[in-house]
């Protein structure tokens, strides 16, 4: 199996490349867990619950036309929710793709390092669950 790096992988946020904004990204691909364990059970038994994906982003800070800030920022508790695509390898690839909602900005500095737009989680914000495929 081949080892890969993130250093080229690829972040589309409601159609803007921020990949030269991100720093980092989570992704979890997950379903919840429901306990169905009876009285007569002797151990607790568990089945798969809804599926669930969220993914968090770090971003450098940049308020340039296209920059992560100036992107970002509207879609922050906007109506609708925006299309996420993550490519870890690179676009070609693998991705994660759904329709998510930005739950909020935390942005973050220190004398010793760039501003940043940190921990931007994106939720699920529709029916479809976000999904892994392979871009065309």
């Amino acid at each position: 199996m081949a080892k890969v790096s993130a250093k080229n992988a690829v972040v589309i946020v409601a159609g803007n490349d921020l990949s030269q904004d991100a720093v980092s990204y989570n992704i979890q691909d997950n379903a919840d867990t429901v306990d169905v364990t009876g009285f007569t059970d002797g151990v607790k038994h568990y089945v798969p619950g809804l599926k669930n994906g969220n993914i968090t982003i770090d971003f450098l800070w940049n308020t340039s036309t296209g920059g992560a800030y100036t992107i970002l920022q509207p879609l922050v508790a906007a109506s609708t929710g925006s299309t996420v695509s993550v490519y870890p390898e690179a676009s070609g690839g693998k991705r994660y793709t759904g329709v998510f909602f930005l739950k909020g900005i935390v942005v973050s500095g220190t004398p010793s390092d760039a501003v940043k737009l940190g921990s931007c989680e994106f939720v699920v914000s529709s029916t479809a669950s976000p999904s892994w495929s392979t871009s065309s």
